[in-house]
């Protein structure tokens, strides 16, 4: 936020602010989503999914496996974020009771999170941007994002190779209870939602239907939502308006996306700096090319710490309980998979582009 909030005092200082440039649809629909997410964090429905899997597990590469998959699958639906919040900590339970080590566990999650979370607009901030700005239908968004993501769970299942096979014994793990009605109420609400973000039904009737969610599964959801990041969203967006009126800037850029290669790689390099989604708000303003821009940020989350939050949120969960040694490992791993998925990235562009 504090990023933002630079950028935006700057671009006051090239042009006037206009709240016009604030893309309130984003706004609302982003926080409908949080809303609901939240909600699906109180059902423990992600817990409860995690442990009947681990149960299954024979040796700790099985249950490092199950917590990447269900990473990568989870964050399409419940955000990169709350894929990393609810399984980093099963995680750690599980590394107590197995001795297993846990650097690169920890940094196979994250990156499952943030390249699960590339296949739908649900799963990221930049992803749900994207489809508002471009005005993208599902099916525009999703093949844009297939091949690199079935690419990207090949990558993460090379990566198990690094998790040795110890074998398990006695390992369990606390079921939670699950309530029926409140989940099928929640996935009801997730359609209605969802409906809402695609614009197949109104505004107010998504907004209404969250926050009626949220009143029913626990009226402390809405402290919980992170406003950070909705602020986040309105210092960029009006940070990218005032920078897209300073003429000097905007010719630059403008000469400097011309090309699909251009806007690719400055979305990549920019998101290692400042982030995936403050470069993806940024960029938007000079580019109509979205398939390299959406490649480009969402690839981009991996490599630097920052290049994406959830990077920055599971650095901080592990540090918290952990004192192994962690960057080099998450920078080597993370640049290794950044060029990797960056090249096939060029690929597609080159041939669907």
């Amino acid at each position: 936020m504090w990023i933002a909030l630079g950028v935006f005092l700057v671009s006051c200082l090239l042009s006037p602010l206009q709240l016009g440039d604030i893309n309130w649809k984003t706004i609302f629909a982003l926080f409908a989503l949080m809303v609901v997410v939240k909600c699906y964090e109180e059902l423990h429905l992600l817990s409860f999914a995690a442990s009947v899997l681990i149960q299954k597990a024979t040796n700790t590469r099985q249950i490092v496996g199950m917590l990447v998959l269900l990473s990568f699958f989870s964050a399409m639906l419940l955000t990169n974020d709350v894929a990393i919040i609810t399984l980093l900590p099963l995680l750690f339970i599980i590394s107590e009771k197995a001795h297993l080590k846990l650097v690169i566990p920890t940094i196979l999650i994250t990156m499952a999170a943030n390249l699960g979370s590339m296949l739908t607009p649900m799963g990221n901030p930049q992803n749900l941007f994207i489809l508002n700005y471009y005005h993208l239908s599902i099916i525009q968004m999703l093949t844009m994002a297939l091949a690199i993501s079935l690419t990207s769970l090949l990558f993460l299942a090379s990566c198990l190779l690094l998790v040795p096979k110890t074998p398990l014994h006695g390992v369990t793990i606390n079921v939670p209870a699950i309530n029926l009605k409140q989940t099928i109420i929640a996935g009801l609400v997730t359609v209605i939602v969802l409906l809402g973000v695609f614009s197949i039904l109104p505004l107010e009737v998504m907004l209404i239907s969250a926050i009626g969610l949220g009143l029913l599964i626990n009226h402390n959801v809405f402290d919980k939502v992170d406003y950070g990041l909705l602020i986040t969203f309105l210092f960029f967006f009006m940070a990218a308006g005032n920078l897209s009126r300073y003429p000097i800037l905007t010719q630059t850029l403008h000469q400097l996306l011309q090309s699909s290669t251009s806007i690719y790689l400055s979305s990549i390099f920019s998101s290692q700096i400042i982030s995936n989604v403050p470069a993806t708000i940024l960029l938007s303003k000079f580019t109509n090319d979205v398939y390299p821009l959406f490649l480009g940020v969402n690839i981009g989350g991996l490599g630097t710490l920052v290049a994406s939050l959830a990077n920055l949120l599971a650095y901080k969960q592990f540090r918290i309980r952990h004192s192994e040694p962690f960057m080099l490992r998450f920078s080597i791993l993370n640049l290794v998979g950044l060029v990797l998925l960056g090249l096939v990235g060029r690929v597609l562009i080159v041939f669907f582009g």
